[in-house]
Protein backbone atom coordinates (compact mmCIF):
# COMPACT_ATOMS: atom_id res chain seq x y z
CA UNK A 1 0.00 0.00 0.00
CA UNK A 2 2.88 2.31 0.90
CA UNK A 3 4.52 1.80 -2.35
CA UNK A 4 0.46 2.65 -4.27
CA UNK A 5 0.54 5.71 -2.99
CA UNK A 6 4.37 6.50 -3.29
CA UNK A 7 3.68 5.79 -7.06
CA UNK A 8 0.81 8.12 -7.49
CA UNK A 9 2.78 10.91 -5.40
CA UNK A 10 5.47 10.63 -7.93
CA UNK A 11 2.62 10.72 -10.54
CA UNK A 12 1.40 13.45 -9.15
CA UNK A 13 4.62 15.20 -9.14
CA UNK A 14 4.98 14.20 -12.79
CA UNK A 15 1.95 15.51 -13.88
CA UNK A 16 2.09 19.21 -11.97
CA UNK A 17 6.07 19.58 -13.34
CA UNK A 18 4.62 18.60 -17.43
CA UNK A 19 1.85 21.20 -16.63
CA UNK A 20 4.06 23.91 -16.09
CA UNK A 21 6.34 23.19 -18.57
CA UNK A 22 3.68 23.89 -20.87
CA UNK A 23 2.77 27.17 -19.63
CA UNK A 24 6.28 28.45 -20.26
CA UNK A 25 6.43 26.98 -23.68
CA UNK A 26 3.68 28.47 -23.98
CA UNK A 27 3.92 31.55 -22.86
CA UNK A 28 7.15 31.86 -24.91
CA UNK A 29 5.61 30.96 -28.04
CA UNK A 30 3.59 33.79 -27.94
CA UNK A 31 6.30 36.04 -26.84
CA UNK A 32 5.20 36.92 -23.20
CA UNK A 33 8.06 37.39 -20.87
CA UNK A 34 8.77 34.65 -18.43
CA UNK A 35 6.65 33.96 -15.25
CA UNK A 36 8.80 34.71 -12.39
CA UNK A 37 6.56 33.42 -9.69
CA UNK A 38 7.76 30.02 -11.12
CA UNK A 39 11.28 29.52 -9.15
CA UNK A 40 12.67 27.54 -12.46
CA UNK A 41 11.85 30.00 -14.99
CA UNK A 42 13.43 33.27 -12.59
CA UNK A 43 16.66 30.98 -12.43
CA UNK A 44 16.81 30.71 -16.54
CA UNK A 45 15.58 34.50 -16.56
CA UNK A 46 18.39 35.55 -14.20
CA UNK A 47 21.05 33.68 -15.82
CA UNK A 48 19.69 34.58 -19.46
CA UNK A 49 20.33 38.43 -18.27
CA UNK A 50 23.58 38.45 -16.60
CA UNK A 51 25.25 36.73 -20.01
CA UNK A 52 26.17 33.33 -17.98
CA UNK A 53 26.88 31.38 -21.30
CA UNK A 54 28.02 28.12 -20.10
CA UNK A 55 24.47 27.60 -18.31
CA UNK A 56 23.06 24.20 -19.13
CA UNK A 57 19.74 22.52 -17.29
CA UNK A 58 19.52 18.58 -16.77
CA UNK A 59 17.01 16.68 -15.22
CA UNK A 60 17.11 13.95 -13.35
CA UNK A 61 15.17 11.18 -12.39
CA UNK A 62 12.46 10.55 -9.46
CA UNK A 63 15.02 8.56 -6.98
CA UNK A 64 18.04 10.53 -8.03
CA UNK A 65 18.82 11.20 -4.20
CA UNK A 66 18.38 7.70 -2.93
CA UNK A 67 21.43 7.06 -5.33
CA UNK A 68 25.30 6.98 -4.51
CA UNK A 69 26.86 10.22 -4.99
CA UNK A 70 29.10 8.52 -7.87
CA UNK A 71 25.68 7.67 -9.62
CA UNK A 72 24.28 10.89 -9.37
CA UNK A 73 27.39 12.48 -10.93
CA UNK A 74 27.49 9.43 -13.68
CA UNK A 75 23.84 10.72 -14.30
CA UNK A 76 25.05 14.17 -15.12
CA UNK A 77 28.37 13.18 -17.00
CA UNK A 78 30.49 14.77 -14.20
CA UNK A 79 32.57 13.88 -11.48
CA UNK A 80 31.51 13.78 -7.62
CA UNK A 81 33.44 16.61 -6.80
CA UNK A 82 31.82 19.05 -9.31
CA UNK A 83 28.21 18.13 -7.87
CA UNK A 84 27.43 20.79 -5.31
CA UNK A 85 24.50 21.81 -3.09
CA UNK A 86 22.76 25.48 -2.31
CA UNK A 87 21.39 26.38 0.74
CA UNK A 88 19.88 29.74 1.59
CA UNK A 89 21.60 31.17 5.27
CA UNK A 90 19.94 33.52 7.20
CA UNK A 91 22.17 36.16 9.25
CA UNK A 92 19.70 36.12 12.57
CA UNK A 93 21.78 39.49 13.29
CA UNK A 94 20.81 41.50 10.79
CA UNK A 95 20.46 44.90 11.36
CA UNK A 96 18.08 47.04 8.90
CA UNK A 97 19.98 50.22 9.77
CA UNK A 98 23.10 48.90 8.95
CA UNK A 99 23.95 48.89 4.84
CA UNK A 100 26.76 46.56 5.17
CA UNK A 101 24.69 43.29 6.10
CA UNK A 102 22.74 41.02 3.96
CA UNK A 103 19.66 39.13 6.02
CA UNK A 104 20.15 36.27 3.24
CA UNK A 105 23.07 34.47 1.50
CA UNK A 106 22.78 31.78 -1.04
CA UNK A 107 25.73 29.15 -0.46
CA UNK A 108 26.73 26.77 -2.83
CA UNK A 109 29.04 23.60 -1.09
CA UNK A 110 30.84 20.81 -2.73
CA UNK A 111 28.48 17.74 -1.60
CA UNK A 112 32.08 15.97 -1.12
CA UNK A 113 32.95 18.62 1.87
CA UNK A 114 30.36 19.83 5.03
CA UNK A 115 29.84 23.49 5.53
CA UNK A 116 31.41 24.88 8.52
CA UNK A 117 29.91 27.21 10.70
CA UNK A 118 32.65 29.21 11.43
CA UNK A 119 34.73 29.52 8.23
CA UNK A 120 31.07 30.86 6.45
CA UNK A 121 30.83 33.27 9.22
CA UNK A 122 34.20 34.51 8.58
CA UNK A 123 34.01 34.72 4.97
CA UNK A 124 30.77 36.76 5.05
CA UNK A 125 32.14 39.20 7.68
CA UNK A 126 35.10 39.52 5.01
CA UNK A 127 32.58 40.55 2.73
CA UNK A 128 31.08 43.45 4.78
CA UNK A 129 34.52 44.42 5.76
CA UNK A 130 33.21 44.34 9.44
CA UNK A 131 35.14 43.37 12.56
CA UNK A 132 31.88 42.69 14.92
CA UNK A 133 31.48 39.12 15.35
CA UNK A 134 27.98 39.90 16.52
CA UNK A 135 27.08 41.42 13.03
CA UNK A 136 26.87 37.71 11.59
CA UNK A 137 25.11 34.68 12.80
CA UNK A 138 24.41 32.72 10.04
CA UNK A 139 21.93 29.40 10.81
CA UNK A 140 20.47 26.41 8.90
CA UNK A 141 34.48 23.98 -1.16
CA UNK A 142 36.84 25.10 0.23
CA UNK A 143 38.07 28.28 -2.11
CA UNK A 144 41.10 26.11 -3.76
CA UNK A 145 38.84 23.52 -4.24
CA UNK A 146 36.03 25.33 -6.01
CA UNK A 147 38.53 27.25 -8.97
CA UNK A 148 40.95 24.39 -9.28
CA UNK A 149 37.87 21.59 -10.57
CA UNK A 150 38.87 20.23 -13.43
CA UNK A 151 36.55 20.52 -15.72
CA UNK A 152 35.73 23.73 -14.50
CA UNK A 153 32.30 22.99 -14.40
CA UNK A 154 29.84 22.52 -11.38
CA UNK A 155 25.95 21.37 -11.30
CA UNK A 156 23.96 22.47 -8.57
CA UNK A 157 20.08 23.10 -7.82
CA UNK A 158 17.98 25.29 -10.33
CA UNK A 159 14.30 25.84 -8.76
CA UNK A 160 13.32 22.25 -8.42
CA UNK A 161 14.63 19.02 -6.50
CA UNK A 162 14.89 16.98 -10.12
CA UNK A 163 15.90 20.13 -11.97
CA UNK A 164 19.99 20.84 -12.09
CA UNK A 165 22.12 23.68 -12.93
CA UNK A 166 25.43 23.12 -14.38
CA UNK A 167 27.49 26.21 -14.72
CA UNK A 168 31.21 26.98 -15.40
CA UNK A 169 33.37 28.58 -12.52
CA UNK A 170 34.01 31.33 -14.87
CA UNK A 171 30.46 32.19 -15.11
CA UNK A 172 29.64 31.80 -11.50
CA UNK A 173 31.57 34.34 -10.21
CA UNK A 174 32.15 36.54 -13.34
CA UNK A 175 28.63 36.56 -14.41
CA UNK A 176 26.38 35.71 -11.71
CA UNK A 177 28.36 37.55 -9.07
CA UNK A 178 29.39 34.73 -6.52
CA UNK A 179 32.20 35.09 -4.15
CA UNK A 180 34.31 32.20 -3.93
CA UNK A 181 35.87 31.87 -0.21
CA UNK A 182 37.07 28.76 2.31
CA UNK A 183 34.01 27.40 4.28
CA UNK A 184 34.12 24.10 4.70
CA UNK A 185 35.65 20.84 5.91
CA UNK A 186 36.37 17.82 4.38
CA UNK A 187 34.30 14.63 4.81
CA UNK A 188 37.07 12.32 5.28
CA UNK A 189 41.01 12.52 4.68
CA UNK A 190 43.22 15.42 5.70
CA UNK A 191 41.75 18.47 7.24
CA UNK A 192 38.36 16.31 8.02
CA UNK A 193 36.85 17.90 11.15
CA UNK A 194 36.56 15.44 13.84
CA UNK A 195 33.11 15.90 15.18
CA UNK A 196 30.20 17.57 13.65
CA UNK A 197 30.19 20.56 16.33
CA UNK A 198 29.97 23.50 13.55
CA UNK A 199 29.13 21.71 10.38
CA UNK A 200 26.48 21.56 8.15
CA UNK A 201 25.72 18.56 5.73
Amino acid sequence: MGDIAKDDQVSDQTLQLIARRAVAIERRLRGEPPDLTDPIERVKEHCHRVGATSVRYKWVPHGYYDTPLEERAKELGSEPGQLCKTMIMENKAFDENDPTIERFYLVVVQYAARLSSQKISAAVMRMMKHSSRGRCNLQVSPEEAVLALRPSFLWMGAGHPLLKLGVSTEDLVKKLGATVADISVPRDGPGAADDDEGTYD
